[in-house]
């Protein structure tokens, strides 16, 4: 009895304001997993109270948003993970990078930072535009075409895997300048937030 009592309670509470809730939360988890990739559900509802000051427990969280990650499909939970769907397909990944993303301390920018990220294509790379206008300019691609390049091939575990993959994306007929090409991507890939390092760039661990 004290159980149903209290799930009455909880959906009592949450009745009135539980869409501006579970939108809030939704926006949130877009820009935590476009850092992080993973998340346990007790750091994300931390995150959460940390900056909304916006208290909710686990019940609640899964009374707001069961129906609507399995509508939406763009995230989902794995054991006490809340996980991408990029992940969806490769279960064992998970744990992986749970494993790598222990050895570091989470990057957590303020509130104001914080949800730019819920924008897929937001990054604060300060050498994104010049590898975007290079190719551009040398394999005659659009600004969206060059950005999804970008994104794709930056998920590779090293700088020069990651101009391997941009050349091999590319027809044979298109020519371009590999050194100019590789001091470009050597300028952007220290510089870019990655998920398996907790939202932290190569950059910041190289030693000053």
């Amino acid at each position: 009895m004290a159980k149903r009592g209290e799930k009455v309670a909880t959906q009592e509470r949450l009745r009135q304001s539980d869409k501006e809730l579970r939108e809030l939360l939704d926006y949130y988890l877009f820009a935590t997993l476009h850092l992080y990739g993973i998340i346990e559900l007790t750091d994300f509802l931390r995150i959460i109270q940390q900056h909304h000051g916006v208290i909710i427990n686990e019940n609640e969280f899964s009374y707001l948003m069961s129906n609507w990650m399995e509508e939406k499909g763009d995230y989902f939970l794995y054991k006490n993970w809340i996980v991408d769907k990029s992940l969806r397909d490769s279960l064992g990944d998970i744990d992986k990078l749970a494993q790598k993303q222990a050895q570091y301390t989470r990057y957590l920018p303020d509130p104001f930072e914080y949800v730019l990220y819920a924008d897929d294509d937001y990054t604060d790379n300060p050498y994104l535009g010049a590898l975007s206008v290079f190719l551009r300019r040398s394999f005659d691609l659009s600004t969206m075409q060059a950005m999804q390049l970008i994104k794709i091939s930056s998920k590779k575990m090293s700088a020069k895997a990651m101009c391997e993959a941009i050349v091999k994306a590319q027809p044979s007929q298109y020519m371009c300048d590999l050194e100019e090409l590789n001091q470009l991507v050597a300028n952007f890939y220290p510089y870019e937030r990655r998920p398996e390092l907790l939202g932290n760039r190569p950059v910041d661990f190289v030693a000053s």
